[in-house]
C-alpha cells in the first residue's frame, strides 16, 4: 500500500494540479466540523461539537416495498468526501447547481479514483458507492454556533433539491438510459461557489483510503495556503475538529500522525513539526497554484 502511495505520489510531483487538470475543491464547511469517519449505526442523528461550533446530520429515509419507514444511513468514511469534492468541482465549473454524474458507473467510478470497478459484493466498491450516494444526497446537514449555551445562531442544509440516481451495476461501462444527476439545495449551491477550497483530486485519490488522512490533507492545504511564519495548533483542538471517533487524544494523536506522514507524500512542501501537545504547522509552499 505504502508503495502504490509513493507511484501516486510521483505524479503529481511531476505536474502541478491545474496543468493536469486535477484541480478540484473541498467545502470550508468540512474543515470546521468533519463528517463521520465510521458508520454512526442505527441513531437518529449523529453530531459532534468543537468550541462554541456544532455540526449535527440526519439521514434521509424513503418507505420499501412494504410500507415501512426505511433510513438511507448516514454519510461516512471516504465516499462522501469525494462525492462532495467532485460536486464542488462540476458547480465551480459549470457555475449551475444542476451536476451530471457522467453517463455510466464506471465513468463517475473512475472520477472518484474508485476500482477496480467489478467489486459489488456487501462490502465492494459498487455497492459502498451507491450507498454512500444516497445516504449523501439525502441528508440533511447543520451548523450550529452556541457560545456558553447563552444563544444559538443556526443554518439548515440540505443537500439536494433533488436527484436521480439509475445506474445499473451489472452493466458498469454501458450508458444509462436516464440521466444521472442532482440538483443542489440553493444554500448548498452558493457555499460550494463561494467558499470551496482548491485541493488536488490526484492527492485526495491517493488517499481515499483513510478519511482521517483526506481531512487533514485539505485542513493542511487551507491553513497554509497565505500563512505567514508558524501557526501552533493544539492537538486537542485538533482531536475535537477531526477525532470523534477516538475517545482517548493519545490515541488519535498518534492515528494522525501516521496520517500526516500520508499527506506529506502527496504534499512535499508541507512543513510540519511536533511539540509537547501541539502540532507545528510552518510556511509551506502553496500545493495549488492558481491564477489570481
Amino acid at each position: 500500500m505504502q508503495s502504490k502511495l509513493l507511484e501516486e505520489a510521483e505524479l503529481i510531483w511531476s505536474e502541478d494540479a491545474v496543468k493536469a487538470g486535477a484541480l478540484t475543491f473541498w467545502p470550508r464547511s468540512m474543515l470546521q466540523l468533519t463528517l463521520p469517519h465510521k458508520n454512526p449505526g442505527n441513531v437518529p442523528v449523529w453530531g459532534r461539537r468543537s468550541g462554541d461550533y456544532y455540526l449535527v446530520i440526519e439521514p434521509g429515509h424513503y418507505i420499501d416495498q412494504d410500507g415501512r419507514a426505511q433510513t438511507h444511513g448516514f454519510p461516512y468514511g471516504s465516499l462522501p468526501r469525494l462525492i462532495f469534492s467532485y460536486m464542488n468541482r462540476e458547480a465551480k465549473r459549470t457555475k449551475n447547481p444542476l451536476i451530471s454524474f457522467g453517463d455510466s458507473l464506471a465513468h463517475f467510478m473512475n472520477e472518484l479514483g474508485l476500482g477496480p470497478y467489478r467489486t459489488g459484493g456487501v462490502n465492494g466498491n459498487i455497492t459502498r458507492l451507491r450507498r454512500q450516494m444516497a445516504a449523501t444526497l439525502s441528508s440533511r446537514i447543520s451548523y450550529g454556533y452556541a457560545p456558553n449555551d447563552m444563544g444559538e445562531q443556526r443554518a439548515n442544509r440540505n443537500i439536494a433539491e433533488e436527484y436521480e440516481l439509475w445506474w445499473d451495476p451489472k452493466c458498469l461501462d454501458q450508458r444509462s438510459l436516464y440521466p444521472n444527476w442532482v440538483k443542489l439545495d440553493e444554500r448548498m449551491y452558493e457555499e460550494f461557489m463561494r467558499h470551496g477550497i482548491p485541493v488536488d483530486m490526484r492527492a485526495l485519490k491517493a488517499l481515499k483510503r483513510s478519511p482521517l488522512a483526506l481531512d487533514l490533507y485539505s485542513w493542511a492545504t487551507y491553513r497554509t495556503h497565505s500563512l505567514k511564519g508558524q501557526l501552533a495548533v493544539p492537538w486537542s483542538a485538533l482531536h475535537k475538529q477531526f477525532g470523534a471517533e477516538y475517545a482517548q487524544e493519545r490515541n488519535f494523536v498518534q492515528k494522525a500522525k501516521g496520517e500526516l506522514q500520508k499527506v506529506q507524500l502527496v504534499y512535499p512542501e508541507l512543513k510540519l513539526n511536533y511539540e509537547r501537545g501541539r502540532l507545528i504547522l510552518g510556511e509551506s509552499r502553496s500545493h495549488i497554484i492558481t491564477k489570481s
